[in-house]
């Protein structure tokens, strides 16, 4: 197991952002499909998708229902 030697310099580099952490790209990909679950915000790709043979009537019933559901516990 390396070690790395935490100092002001390295520490400065990643709140500035000229360094990230290897996983830092997929855990704010990750973040932003989950978000709806985090913070009850309206899924727009999810309901608004049209289904195949849905009318138009029956797309706007589920917009007009959603309800985040997903508990935090």
């Amino acid at each position: 197991m390396s070690r790395i030697k935490l100092d002001n310099e390295l520490l400065k580099k990643y709140f500035t952002g000229i360094i990230k952490h290897p996983l830092y790209d997929k855990a704010v990909k990750d973040y932003n499909r989950f978000k709806v679950h985090f913070d009850g915000e309206y899924s727009k790709d999810l309901i608004e998708r049209k289904r195949p043979n849905e009318n138009d009537e029956v797309r706007d019933y589920r917009k007009a229902i959603w309800k985040e559901i997903t508990y935090m516990w």
